[in-house]
């Protein structure tokens, strides 16, 4: 089983607790969601494009923008947790990497 989760290391689950709350709330009206989409997601917009190696649309930085401050609910766990969670279920840690972007990825098998 592949599984990757949002890391609760790095600078994401600070930005995603305390600057997410009031842009989602902003987000939940017409004018609000107007002023992040023109403002917000048009400064993160042009920083992925001058970060990434790759080409940016629109469309992917807002989809990667509301993913990331947008989306309800996120969880952030600790590789020990996920460990924990895993040997509960009967499952072997068969590989593990730390960094997939916000996120850590494992592989697990049944033992």
């Amino acid at each position: 089983m592949y599984l990757c989760v949002y890391n609760s290391l790095g600078y994401y689950p600070y930005l995603y607790r305390f600057v997410g709350p009031p842009v989602r709330l902003l987000a939940k009206s017409k004018f609000g969601r107007f002023f992040v989409d023109n403002t917000l997601l048009a400064f993160y917009h042009m920083i992925h494009v001058l970060k990434s190696p790759y080409p940016t649309t629109w469309q992917g930085s807002r989809s990667f923008f509301y993913d990331y401050i947008i989306t309800p609910t996120a969880h952030f766990l600790s590789k020990s947790v996920v460990l924990d969670w895993a040997s509960a279920e009967g499952l072997a840690l068969v590989d593990y990497s730390p960094k997939v972007g916000n996120s850590h990825a494992f592989v697990f098998e049944k033992t």
